[in-house]
């Protein structure tokens, strides 16, 4: 049984891509929906890298808000080339290149790590990476003018949070898979997103029929990191 409820729920299995609001991919880059890249139901979107280029996500718009929550399942499998220093964006509000919010998957010159960015701060930390397996991750955005940001659970765990930005633009559009930055997968690389939902609160893991995992309250935290000063901007 399908996952349901919640502001929206992308999880293929209309067995191709239609529940996004539309989708890009560079070069001849994909995403699609794929059997061997499910987490639950029949299908999840496969990422295939050219070599060329680095982008392969889709957008889903939604009615303006000052707060939402998405929640998504990623496997990253050990095979996936990411270039040294550089991050691939798996997560975007409102545009894939804004300096908002963005999380990713970053090379630490040799340490595989999450980078959650907000603004210009960013928040870099390895806790639950893992490759070759499913990891549930979600991330929450807040517009405020001074206690705006987002924060970032992995696998139902606080490990970021950066609640101290003026961010005065309400979400209209989520934008979900390789968003780019400059990443150089190599050709025939890929990982894999599926069960992907958006709430106005924590979501949880995955329920089918829908349901929270309330076990893990929204502001439930540990592992709190504050933002790395100074931070370098990373290229595009």
């Amino acid at each position: 049984m399908a996952e349901s409820g919640g502001l929206f729920v992308i999880d293929a299995e209309t067995g191709d891509t239609t529940q996004f609001s539309s989708t890009f991919a560079g070069g001849s880059n994909s995403i699609t929906a794929n059997a061997s890249a499910k987490n639950n139901g029949d299908y999840g979107f496969k990422m295939l890298f050219d070599g060329a280029y680095d982008t392969a996500y889709g957008m889903k718009s939604i009615t303006p808000a000052d707060e939402i929550y998405l929640r998504f399942y990623i496997y990253i499998p050990s095979s996936l080339t990411i270039a040294v220093g550089y991050t691939m964006r798996v997560f975007g509000a409102n545009e894939p290149l804004s300096n908002q919010v963005r999380f990713g998957i970053y090379n630490a010159y040799g340490t595989m790590m999450w980078k959650l960015q907000v603004a210009y701060d960013s928040v870099d930390f390895a806790d639950e990476f893992a490759l070759d397996t499913w990891i549930r991750v979600e991330i929450r955005y807040l517009k405020h003018t001074t206690n705006g940001g987002a924060e970032a659970w992995i696998n139902g765990t606080k490990y970021a949070s950066d609640l101290d930005q003026d961010l005065s633009t309400q979400i209209s559009s989520v934008y979900i898979g390789a968003c780019q930055c400059g990443s150089n997968p190599d050709a025939g690389d890929y990982f894999y997103l599926d069960d992907i939902k958006a709430d106005t609160s924590y979501i949880g893991a995955y329920a089918a029929g829908g349901g929270v995992d309330t076990a893990k309250k929204r502001m439930s935290a540990t592992h709190l990191l504050v933002p790395s000063f100074p931070m370098a901007i990373l290229p595009d």
